[in-house]
């Protein structure tokens, strides 16, 4: 059974990000580092069992991205973007993807953290479906000391949830790739995640970002 790794959360700067969580949670995320290929940076915090939450931005000094305005367009809502699984073993879920009927790309990633520590890493990328971010990534470490053990500790994921239209062609994907959620018929597809925070309960989402606390 794979577990969870990490929520990945979607801001314009990552600056903003760190602001909007600190004030939330009453913990300031650190920041992890740059994506020197994606040409995005993050920051983290640990959500207890081995799980982090990490606020993805674009590295606006980055060639790929100075074309960007500072301020965010009116459309663009910072929200839960999507999330990642731990593997162990590659070949054991590549196997589990292609048995599902489902396709898998396999990218090797790498950063240095801010103490000059090298992290490196497998992504795997499940494509050949229509649901978009609500099937999960995953991840294998492969260097380098894993996220939640760095990042500053003090809030706990409680529930990350799943509804969707299609319930259960999504949960048996879910369950063909060894993934421990549960779907929820919905008229409207949703991933929300409540964490235990120093000021409370936080609730978040891919739709309007923080839904309450």
């Amino acid at each position: 059974m794979h577990t969870l790794d990490h929520l990945l959360w979607e801001e314009w700067t990552l600056e903003e990000g760190e602001r909007r969580f600190a004030q939330l949670t009453g913990v300031t995320p650190v920041f992890g580092g740059k994506h020197a290929e994606g040409g995005t940076h993050n920051s983290l915090l640990a959500l207890g069992e081995g799980a982090y939450f990490e606020i993805l931005a674009p590295d606006h000094a980055h060639s790929a991205f100075t074309h960007l305005p500072e301020e965010p367009p009116a459309a663009f809502t910072p929200s839960l973007m999507t999330f990642g699984f731990k593997t162990a073993d590659t070949e054991v879920t590549k196997k589990l993807i292609e048995e599902a009927g489902l396709e898998s790309k396999v990218h090797r990633v790498a950063r240095a953290s801010p103490r000059g520590e090298e992290l490196e890493w497998e992504s795997i990328l499940v494509e050949g479906h229509d649901f978009a971010h609500f099937i999960p990534f995953f991840t294998r470490q492969l260097k380098g000391e894993h996220p939640s053990k760095a990042a500053p500790k003090g809030c706990e994921l409680l529930e990350l949830s799943i509804e969707h239209p299609n319930s259960k062609a999504l949960q048996a994907i879910y369950d063909a790739l060894q993934v421990n959620l549960r779907v929820v018929e919905a008229e409207v597809a949703r991933v929300t995640a409540v964490l235990a925070t120093p000021k409370g309960r936080v609730t978040l989402d891919n739709a309007v970002g923080v839904r309450s606390t």
